[in-house]
C-alpha cells in the first residue's frame, strides 16, 4: 500500500532535482527521503528518476506521475491551509518594503500598537519598486523619487 508521504517526497525530489535538497526542504534526513523514493519506485514497478553524479533526472514515467500528482497534492495542501486559516482569528496583513535601517528605526517601534500581520521586505529602492510592481508589496518607503504614472507619490 502506498504511503501518501512517498508522493509528497517524490514531488519534492522532482522539484529540486536532488534527494538531499528535497530532504532539506521537507526537514527530513537524506536516507529517509531516499527510502520514500525507493518504496514508491518498488510500488510503481519501475525507476522514476535517472541518477547522475550531481542531480537526478525524471524518467518519462516519473514526468507522467508528477504531472498527475502535483495538482492533487497542491490542492490538498491548499485545502488544509484554508481550513487551518479559517479557524484562526483573522489579522489584517500588510506587505511593506523599506530599507532595513528605516524599518528598524521607524516602523518596528510602532508595530506593537497595531493588531496586524506584517510581511517585511528589505532592499534597495529599485528592488523594492520591483516588489511593488509584482504585487509582492502593498507599500514601499524609499528615499528615491520614482516617476511612474501608476505610482502615487
Amino acid at each position: 500500500m502506498v504511503d501518501f508521504e512517498w508522493y509528497r517526497s517524490f514531488c519534492t525530489i522532482y522539484k529540486h532535482n536532488s534527494v538531499s535538497e528535497a530532504a532539506k526542504a521537507r526537514i527530513m534526513t537524506q536516507p529517509a527521503m531516499s527510502q520514500h523514493l525507493a518504496s514508491l519506485e518498488a510500488e510503481v514497478g519501475e525507476a522514476l528518476f535517472i541518477r547522475t553524479s550531481r542531480k537526478i533526472i525524471p524518467t518519462e514515467r516519473g514526468k507522467e506521475l508528477y504531472s498527475q500528482l502535483a495538482p492533487l497534492i497542491e490542492s490538498l495542501e491548499e485545502t488544509t491551509m484554508n481550513f487551518k486559516s479559517a479557524s484562526l482569528p483573522t489579522l489584517t496583513s500588510i506587505k511593506i518594503g523599506t530599507p532595513h535601517e528605516f524599518y528598524t528605526e521607524k516602523v518596528l517601534p510602532q508595530l506593537h500598537k497595531y493588531t496586524i500581520s506584517v510581511i517585511s521586505n528589505f532592499g534597495t529602492a529599485d528592488q523594492l519598486l520591483e516588489l511593488l510592481k509584482e504585487d509582492k508589496a502593498d507599500l514601499i518607503v524609499t528615499s528615491k523619487r520614482f516617476r511612474h504614472q501608476a505610482l502615487s507619490i
